[in-house]
């Protein structure tokens, strides 16, 4: 919760200024788990859902302000997040971060929500 919630809503209002000046935008990585529930990742899916309202909620509120913000949603990435997981069988057939990475990048064309490996 203090990663995916408190992380992202703290560094949101801390870069708040900068994006402001600079006309910028923010993209929320929220992951597939904000958009249904998963067996084995109640916590992580309700971090996930809380990170979705946010994101949606300050669309809404910036609509008029020269900046913008994106819901990316992406499915499971091979990561250290799957080190003591038995949920998936094997993390290797996942992609790496820097392709998810890339990914975002080359469908990042200002829209509201990205979704990835849905």
């Amino acid at each position: 919760m203090d990663t995916n919630i408190k992380g992202g809503i703290l560094t949101v209002q801390y870069a708040l200024p900068l994006i402001r000046k600079s006309k910028g935008r923010i993209l929320n990585i929220i992951s597939t788990a904000g958009l249904r529930g998963k067996v084995n990742e109640s916590v992580y899916c309700a971090s996930k859902f809380a990170m979705r309202g946010f994101t949606e909620s300050l669309q809404k509120e910036w609509e008029h302000e020269p900046i913008s913000i994106t819901a990316v949603y992406m499915g499971g990435m091979n990561t250290p997040f799957w080190k003591n997981s038995d949920h998936v069988e094997d993390p290797s057939q996942l992609k790496g971060p820097e392709i998810v990475a890339e990914q975002i990048f080359n469908a990042d064309d200002r829209r509201k929500e990205i979704l990835i490996d849905r």
